[in-house]
């Protein structure tokens, strides 16, 4: 007896669609065919044949982010090169080296471990609003960071009132003394510095950087206040500026959290979350921040550390390398402002379990970093001779900075800032690569490229400069190279587009062995019993990329 053939049935049908809203959420998670894109089949490579290009209403989403983001970057930056240039122009060349010896080890040894370890946030926290507008583990991931920070900046904070003992052999006697006094001077503005940070992250996180852009603003007119009448040219003032501009600014964003009725903050316990002090939680948020750290300190300890380089040539030198590193910080600044933007709305989609949506975030953010960079080398370029005067009065200072500020331009290439701030987006593994990319480059061929071209051919700031761009020429093919081989299969598996049956159970079911269904079954029970499950998303991925690490991408797609 002949078997009747049976009827083709489309993928689609059994599932119900009793409302527009399941249509939009089918429409939201089935893939589509392959459209080229402006970063072409390397983007294909990476996200597999199931990228879609991005809606425009995820565009504007991001450029509404961007906008106040980059705007609230700047001016936050701008604290610190307001009250450097009032101590350039009133304090003279002099000042203005013992100022920038001074900062620069506040940031160094202060600054970046704060903001390093708070950069837990950027994963943890945006996921965490991804999964309920009104999640109370904000204000408890909020709590932690902020624990953290004083754990981190008391014995900083105790270290920096005998810090010239240590400065005056590397620096000699004049720099060492000015440094120190600013280091002194810096016992309020470190802690509330990185405290201001965190609340910032967690704003963030809520799609909310208009009240990051409201209290950078308050602070920047009291930095300005302050410094006009109070900074007589002794580098110490300015750190006096910066602690009365963080007050100014935590005041302002506690009471911006406080009243406005969106912010999610509102809905956790204060002043002490019951699980503030919980270990496993501590070793979540931990484990998430500390690549972090080591990546952002890998680079910024290098840029610090070529203030010592310069020193050994002249006070001079000095002056002219501070006036290149903040241009070069304002101008990250504004490339930071994107991918900012871009974590944040690829977190929210992970956390609202929308992988095609993280998918597109990513290349918008990808894209948004190639136009503003472009954008701030060519105002690097266009403003050469008018940056130096925000600075310092001395003619000579001006004249060698236009000299070299194609050189300056050169370190925010387009190509290294997109390329460098894709880790960032992504959760550990990527981070981590990020973070052997820096040591590798910048400790291993910048900074001994440095201090050959800019001390012992005696070539100052312009060899220095060389220097470091030579560690950038290694850092962009290593980020490439991590950036397309193995742990692209991690991004893939974390954005991995959802199948017709996933749609149809409202869930997605991992396909490549059973470990990970039962991982996604206690992921989902953990949450539904108001677990603090921030880095859930991030650590079920790395289990998975842990067992298919040697799995090459070509198979996943």
């Amino acid at each position: 007896m002949a078997v009747p053939a049976q009827e083709e049935r489309s993928p689609v049908e059994g599932i119900e669609m009793s409302s527009p809203s399941s249509l939009r959420h089918l429409e939201e998670h089935v893939t589509r065919p392959y459209r080229p894109t402006l970063l072409g089949g390397w983007m294909r490579k990476v996200l597999g044949n199931g990228y879609e290009e991005p809606s425009k209403d995820m565009i504007r989403k991001m450029v509404a982010l961007a906008l106040p983001t980059i705007v609230a970057n700047v001016i936050w930056f701008m604290q610190q090169t307001l009250a450097q240039s009032y101590v350039g122009r009133r304090g003279g060349d002099e000042a203005l080296a013992q100022w920038t010896v001074g900062i620069s080890i506040h940031n160094v040894a202060g600054l970046s471990l704060g903001i390093g370890l708070a950069s837990a946030l950027d994963t943890l926290a945006s996921q965490a609003y991804g999964r309920s507008a009104t999640n109370p583990e904000l204000g408890e991931l909020l709590q932690r960071s902020i624990l953290v920070d004083i754990v981190v900046s008391a014995p900083l904070v105790v270290l920096f009132q005998f810090t010239r003992p240590i400065l005056e052999p590397v620096y000699g006697e004049e720099l060492a003394r000015g440094a120190s006094q600013v280091l002194a001077a810096c016992w309020l503005y470190l802690p509330l510095n990185i405290i201001n940070n965190s609340i910032i992250k967690a704003l963030q996180a809520q799609n909310l950087p208009q009240l990051q852009l409201y209290g950078n603003i308050i602070g920047v007119v009291a930095c300005w206040l302050v410094s006009h009448f109070y900074i007589d040219g002794h580098p110490a003032g300015g750190a006096v500026a910066l602690s009365a501009a963080c007050v100014a600014q935590f005041v302002a964003l506690v009471m911006l959290c406080y009243w406005h009725p969106s912010c999610a903050l509102r809905h956790s316990t204060w002043p002490i979350h019951p699980k503030l002090f919980d270990i496993d939680a501590m070793n979540v948020y931990l484990t998430v921040g500390v690549p972090s750290l080591v990546s952002m300190c890998a680079e910024w300890w290098a840029f610090e550390l070529l203030i010592v380089f310069a020193a050994r040539v002249s006070d001079m030198q000095v002056t002219i390398l501070s006036v290149c590193l903040s241009t070069t910080v304002m101008c990250f600044s504004v490339a930071l402002g994107v991918s900012v933007a871009g974590s944040v709305c690829i977190g929210n989609a992970l956390g609202d379990n929308k992988p095609q949506q993280a998918k597109s975030y990513f290349v918008v953010s990808l894209v948004m970093d190639q136009i503003v960079t472009c954008g701030t080398v060519a105002a690097i370029l266009l403003g050469r001779f008018v940056i130096p005067t925000w600075y310092t009065t001395d003619p000579n200072v001006a004249d060698t900075f236009a000299h070299i500020a194609f050189v300056v331009a050169l370190k925010v290439t387009p190509l290294r800032c997109v390329i460098h701030n894709v880790p960032h987006k992504a959760p550990r593994p990527f981070v981590e690569a990020a973070a052997k990319a820096a040591l590798l480059s910048l400790w291993m061929v910048g900074v001994p490229l440095s201090w050959f071209f800019g001390v012992h051919l005696e070539l100052g700031t312009k060899g220095i400069m060389l220097g470091l761009v030579g560690g950038f020429c290694v850092e962009v093919p290593l980020l490439i190279h991590n950036a397309t081989s193995s742990t692209l299969t991690f991004l893939y598996r974390l954005f991995r587009p959802l199948s017709l049956e996933e749609v149809a159970h409202h869930h997605p079911v991992p396909s490549h062995d059973v470990d990970e269904d039962e991982d996604f079954e206690a992921h989902n029970n953990h949450h539904q019993h108001g677990g603090s499950g921030g880095a859930d998303v991030v650590n079920n991925a790395e289990a998975e990329d842990e067992t298919n690490e040697q799995q090459p991408l070509a198979h996943m797609v």
